[in-house]
């Protein structure tokens, strides 16, 4: 693997740190008015930070399914039965087992 590309993935995975960092927490009882508020806000920031993934220069994939999302970009790919978020955390666990061999 190159510099440049150890950089770009480096960075990369930094960035979706703080991406998943800065998704809303839920907080409220569960079911309640507070938490659906929070749980919309949530999955409205989840499908912003998809899109975003997506639209990055070097074109990730992120695949939703009813069963698992799927997300490749530099070369790494992870998937997770717990949507988008599951499989940034696994991509980030990815790319630390990957970085340090």
């Amino acid at each position: 693997m190159t510099d440049a590309l150890r950089i770009t993935t480096e960075d990369r995975a930094m960035w979706l740190r703080q991406q998943l960092d800065s998704l809303p927490n839920l907080s409220g009882d569960y079911g309640s008015q507070d938490w659906r508020a929070a749980w919309e806000a949530r999955r409205a920031a989840t499908q912003a930070l998809a899109a975003r993934i997506r639209e990055l220069p070097d074109k990730p994939t992120v695949r939703e399914a009813h069963d698992k999302t799927t997300i490749r970009m530099c070369g790494i790919s992870s998937s997770s039965t717990t949507g988008l978020v599951g499989a940034c955390q696994n991509w980030l666990r990815a790319h630390s087992t990957r970085s340090a061999r």
